[in-house]
């Protein structure tokens, strides 16, 4: 049950309302939309099923799922927020009756997502082996491949996410030990310098000439691959099999690149980023990227990009092209963000091992001061 003062939603005036909702939004062949299907809430765990009364004269395909989810979406904001699919969701109801056999479900969070404030960065903290994102919404690095993409242009608040993540890793918890971390930053951002600098964090910087900066981040992906492979030799002939985790964050990937005019150099470090990603997850050594884009062939391989856990679009108006990359053939048309009164740290994001993509507030920091 949702309950707000002067308002109660729960499941009979859900169903009302969903059932009305779809009366007047779709448009079904063969007749009443009303005598076509039934709907059944259930608000404890975050799921409807609309119930069709086959045999149907409309096919029940992608199509109907996508304009049933536009209606959910505007309709039931801000009680409820649904999680959008990929394509239906189809489950069996129970019924014996062939005609009311099988749904098509929708989940959903009651009520909104919240962005989560702090005063300072060091108030940031890891609960358990998980970093808080929002209120009722975190990523957990133990649960997933523990690798993260950052998007969004300049100025958007890629840096800052990235910063607060960091902080919260470096410190870890009781479940979780503080990372050792290494930052790459082609762009000198001044937080991350000022981070590096106050907890020995290494830090790698371009010292004039782009080849040799290339070749000093290779040096570090090398290196973490044989740390990788390090770490594999030990499960086998030990049985260990927990480590304290090492984080690489590339700050502003596309830059590393764009002004490198020797292809195979580029490759060489594609290859590195690809291998990192795959190999990462079991040793606990992490990649994460952020980048304005994540094109193919500048940024990382589209097999490095699937091996993401944490994918996070950061935009005030996300539109199909923006999502091309992290969130392919997705349509933002079907997420309402839930604006306040900050224009930065705002998109899309989804975590493993759902891979939901749900509107994104990023964590507000007042005072970046470390």
């Amino acid at each position: 049950m949702f309950e707000r003062k002067n308002f109660i939603l729960n499941n009979n005036n859900a169903n009302e309302r969903c059932k009305s909702l779809l009366d007047a939004g779709l448009s079904l062949d063969g007749g009443s939309a009303s005598y076509a299907y039934t709907v059944r809430f259930n608000l404890d765990y975050g799921f409807v099923d609309v119930i069709f009364n086959r045999p149907t004269s409309f096919i029940i395909d992608k199509v109907l799922n996508e304009n049933i989810m536009k209606i959910m979406v505007s309709g039931f904001y801000p009680y409820l927020t649904f999680f959008t699919n990929n394509g239906p969701e189809f489950v069996a109801t129970g019924n014996d009756d062939f005609s009311t056999a099988m749904a098509l479900r929708f989940r959903f969070k009651v009520g909104q997502f919240q962005r989560l404030h702090f005063e300072r960065l060091s108030e940031a903290r890891m609960v358990g082996s998980k970093i808080p994102l929002m209120l009722g919404y975190d990523f957990d690095l133990k649960a997933s491949s523990g690798m993260v993409a950052l998007s969004g242009m300049s100025g958007t608040g890629k840096s800052t996410l990235a910063l607060y993540m960091l902080a919260c890793t470096l410190r870890g918890s009781a479940e979780f030990p503080g990372a050792d971390i290494t930052i790459i930053d082609p762009k000198l951002d001044v937080n991350l310098f000022k981070f590096a600098k106050k907890y020995n964090v290494e830090y790698i910087s371009p010292s004039g000439n782009d080849n040799e900066y290339l070749n000093d981040v290779k040096s570090v992906l090398a290196q973490a691959i044989q740390l990788v492979e390090q770490r594999q030799r030990a499960m086998i002939t030990t049985g260990k099999t927990t480590f304290s985790p090492k984080i690489i964050f590339i700050d502003e990937a596309m830059a590393l690149t764009n002004s490198i005019t020797d292809n195979k150099k580029i490759k060489e470090y594609l290859a590195l980023v690809t291998r990192l990603t795959l190999t990462g997850r079991s040793a606990s050594v992490f990649l994460w990227v952020g980048s304005q884009t994540f094109e193919v062939g500048s940024v990382m391989s589209s097999s490095s990009r699937d091996q993401m856990a944490l994918k996070v679009l950061l935009s005030n108006n996300p539109n199909v092209n923006d999502c091309r990359y992290l969130f392919k053939d997705f349509d933002p048309s079907t997420v309402v963000l839930n604006r306040d009164n900050f224009s930065k740290g705002l998109g899309l994001a989804s975590t493993q091992p759902d891979n939901r993509i749900v509107p994104f507030l990023a964590p507000y920091v007042k005072n970046l001061e470390i």
